[in-house]
């Protein structure tokens, strides 16, 4: 038997308990019972069968409940208080790897489990204890806030406490008052200056044959112009400024309406004094903005004209008329025109000559 492995066979397996050499420690007080000897086998089986009656004796002299659970397989009864004791002082523990084994064993080693803490309840903050404050408490507190303001605590000090009184209902009355004043239409006083200035209309459109909601102006209408070209769709600032661009038409009627009225001018529709428009300025339509040009016949001589104050006046070469891009330019803006219609510098040389001695006579 190899003195340093006393538990494992020659090939590295498990010995049976009963083929093993137990030695007791002199610190132990429950001897280890070696199972070689008869009369300790003989003292362990009488034993037992007197604590387990019913359970009979196997081959290796240990019980049949013992060996069923070394074979492999749940234990037949469960292991009494004083056993589960033994059993818990005296183990042994195997460490191997390949043929190097160690074993370490202990008769009197333990395992003690920690005793398990109660974990601290979380504990929310308490709020602080409301407290009702009276008169006096509440000139105390305002006393010693208002030590800081030199102003404001002499104020509170000397003001009447009617006019206080009143004073702090009118600001809670401003506190529950809503934050915009809703008017009905023609009521207000910021747009009253449009609703004097222009009336609600209606335009039809022939070709949608839908209706347009927006402005008719006043001021147009007074100077003779059509409903039609009289009417604006737009929001106020847009109507404002129709009054502006045409202040030199619209502008009395606009100043009489607020002198009526009794209110100030919007700025909006104030022109600034260097802009001031004249008297005939007057904002139209689109319409307005284009403007027919007269069809002009051309001509051969007109042409020649034209030519003739383009060199004069940017003091061009006679020569640039002989220059391709600019006969074809000439070519571009009339079709018709010719290779023969255009002047050659000869031409122009001449025509150059007769107007100056013209105007030497």
């Amino acid at each position: 038997m190899d003195p340093d492995a006393p538990a494992l066979n020659t090939d590295g397996t498990l010995k049976d308990a009963s083929e093993i050499q137990w030695f007791n420690s002199p610190s132990d007080e429950h001897r280890t019972i070696n199972l070689k000897d008869s009369d300790a086998q003989k003292k362990c089986k009488h034993a037992d069968s007197l604590a387990h009656g019913s359970d009979t004796d196997s081959e290796d002299g240990l019980p049949r409940s013992v060996l069923t659970g070394l074979k492999g397989k749940s234990p037949a009864r469960q292991l009494m208080a004083k056993e589960c004791g033994f059993y818990e002082k005296r183990f042994t523990v195997s460490l191997g790897k390949d043929n190097d084994s160690m074993t370490a064993t202990s008769s009197s080693m333990t395992v003690k489990a920690k005793p398990t803490q109660p974990k601290p309840k979380k504990t929310q903050p308490k709020p602080p204890p409301t407290t009702r404050h009276t008169d006096d408490d509440m000139t105390e507190d305002n006393t010693e806030v208002d030590e800081g303001d030199e102003s404001g605590n002499e104020q509170d000090m000397d003001e009447d406490p009617l006019q206080k009184y009143l004073r702090m209902r009118d600001v809670i009355q401003a506190e529950r008052m809503p934050a915009r004043k809703h008017f009905h239409q023609g009521e207000d006083p910021r747009t009253q200056d449009i609703c004097e200035m222009f009336t609600p209309g209606e335009l039809k459109d022939k070709a949608s044959d839908k209706s347009k909601k927006g402005h008719i102006c006043k001021g147009c209408v007074a100077m003779g112009h059509s409903e039609k070209n009289s009417f604006f769709s737009g929001d106020n600032s847009m109507l404002r400024t129709h009054v502006c661009w045409n202040w030199g038409t619209h502008g009395k009627m606009y100043l009489k309406i607020y002198q009526k009225m009794g209110i100030k001018p919007n700025e909006h529709a104030l022109p600034n004094p260097e802009d001031m428009p004249s008297d005939t300025t007057m904002q139209t339509h689109l319409d307005g903005f284009i403007q027919a040009t007269p069809n002009v016949k051309w001509s051969k001589e007109g042409l020649l004209e034209h030519i003739l104050d383009f060199i004069i006046s940017g003091d061009q070469s006679f020569r640039v008329v002989e220059e391709k891009p600019f006969r074809k330019l000439l070519k571009y803006q009339h079709p018709a025109t010719q290779e023969s219609d255009i002047p050659h510098r000869t031409k122009i040389w001449e025509e150059v000559i007769e107007k100056a001695n013209l105007a030497i006579r």
